[in-house]
């Protein structure tokens, strides 16, 4: 990954490569996804370096960086957090069928990605 000097820490890295070469995108926090589409439009691949995610740990209501999956420790997909572009991605700690994830550890992948991950704690 490359980093751009100067952003802030609520910033969305990606890294996307052109046919024709390496070209490096900045996203703050909130344009993540008109980012993605600029770089699908292009014919580029991306991929998001990590989630942020506030607070962690937590009772029942985070904010991510990014659009995210989640997963137990037992590397079962528990949910799916995406949003409207533009607009906070918040998460009330449910999970893919409505009921609220139990007290524990979890992993927060980019959507659609398992290798880069942060740790969540939920506490209830």
């Amino acid at each position: 990954m490359t980093r751009i000097p100067g952003s802030g820490p609520g910033a969305v890295w990606l890294d996307s490569r052109d046919p024709a070469g390496q070209q490096v995108y900045f996203a703050g926090p909130h344009d993540c996804a008109a980012v993605a589409e600029a770089t699908r439009t292009a014919g580029a691949t991306m991929r998001v370096a990590a989630v942020r995610i506030r607070p962690n740990p937590g009772r029942s209501r985070f904010r991510l960086s990014a659009p995210a999956d989640v997963w137990d420790a037992a590397g079962r997909h528990c949910a799916r957090i995406t949003g409207a572009p533009g607009a906070p991605l918040e998460w009330d700690g449910f999970d893919l069928r409505g009921r609220p994830l139990a007290t524990g550890r979890y992993w927060v992948t980019p959507l659609g990605q398992r290798g880069s991950k942060r740790h969540l704690l939920i506490l209830r």
